[in-house]
C-alpha cells in the first residue's frame, strides 16, 4: 500500500537559504530512489522560509529505505546549523 507522508521544514530566520539549498539535493536524489513515486518541495507563502515536500512512496519499506539513504544522512548535516524544525505527517488515502 501506498504511503504518503507532508514534511514541514521551518528553518531559524535567516537559514531559509540553506535549507533550500539542502531541499533541492535531497529532492533530485529522492526522486531516483528506488519505491519513490513522488517527491515535490513547495514554498509555503503564509510562513516564510518554510518548505512542505508533498511524498508518496511505493510502500513502508521504501520510505524507511528513504531515511537510511547517504542523501538523508547528507541533508540531516547540512541543515543541522539551520535549526530546521521538521514535523511529519504521513497520511493515508480517505
Amino acid at each position: 500500500m501506498t504511503v504518503m507522508v507532508i514534511a514541514e521544514l521551518t528553518p531559524v530566520p535567516g537559514q531559509g537559504e540553506v535549507l533550500r539549498r539542502a531541499v533541492q539535493t535531497l529532492t533530485v536524489a529522492s526522486r531516483g530512489e528506488e519505491g519513490c513515486l513522488s517527491y515535490r518541495p513547495l514554498l509555503d507563502p503564509a510562513r516564510p522560509g518554510t518548505i512542505v515536500i508533498l511524498e508518496t512512496w511505493r510502500d513502508a519499506e521504501a520510505l524507511a529505505s528513504h531515511g537510511k539513504t547517504e542523501a538523508m544522512a547528507q541533508f540531516k548535516a547540512a541543515i543541522k546549523g539551520a535549526e530546521v524544525v521538521v514535523t511529519r505527517h504521513r497520511i493515508s488515502p480517505a
